[in-house]
């Protein structure tokens, strides 16, 4: 079980994304995932994304297993990370 830090931005792993994509109607590859909560090796999490015209997009709790997430890297993924920067931003507000 990977450790997974609540509240931080995840992504979904490019061998899962079809099954996401169908199984939750979200575009996967271009998801922003924020855990809230843990259940073992279940992860509870906020999805977020943007779509065409820019607007933010967000399913809360669904629920997504551990080993098919990965931590986002804010150099390498710098769009999904600012996406989270953005949503973590408005949140405070």
């Amino acid at each position: 079980m990977n450790k997974i830090n609540l509240n931080a931005p995840y992504k979904i792993i490019p061998n899962k994304y079809k099954q996401y994509q169908k199984h939750y109607n979200i575009p996967a590859a271009e998801c922003i995932l924020v855990p809230t909560k843990t259940y073992g090796d279940q992860i509870l999490c906020n999805v977020i994304w943007k779509n065409e015209t820019g607007q933010m997009l967000i399913k809360a709790d669904l629920m997504f297993s551990s080993s098919n997430i990965i931590a986002v890297d804010a150099i390498k993924d710098f769009i999904l990370y600012k996406t989270w920067e953005e949503h973590i931003g408005k949140a405070l507000a």
